[in-house]
């Protein structure tokens, strides 16, 4: 599992998290503004930048915020996830 702090990829726009379908930030998937509270199930992933100012949580299942989990800190990535993700929340302060 690599971290990245800063230099966001040129392709996640500031303020969005980004979700890559390949390690390194490649194969672009998804990119939005995170949503405090809410629980968000995608397509698997196995890089993510997170160009937000939230801190967000990772998680391996297609069923919800459950199972192992990774945290990504605002303005750093994840360029390879130990496991493929499937959904993410916000952390609520």
């Amino acid at each position: 599992m690599t971290e990245t702090t800063g230099n966001a990829p040129k392709d996640c726009p500031d303020g969005l998290v980004c979700f890559y379908e390949d390690p390194e930030y490649t194969k672009l998937v998804r990119a939005e503004k995170p949503v405090v509270g809410n629980c968000v199930t995608l397509s698997a992933f196995t890089s993510v930048f997170n160009h937000s100012k939230e801190t967000i949580t990772v998680f391996d299942s297609d069923k919800g915020c459950w199972g192992d989990e990774k945290t990504v800190n605002a303005n750093s990535g994840v360029s390879k996830l130990s496991f493929k993700s499937y959904s993410y929340k916000v952390q609520d302060d």
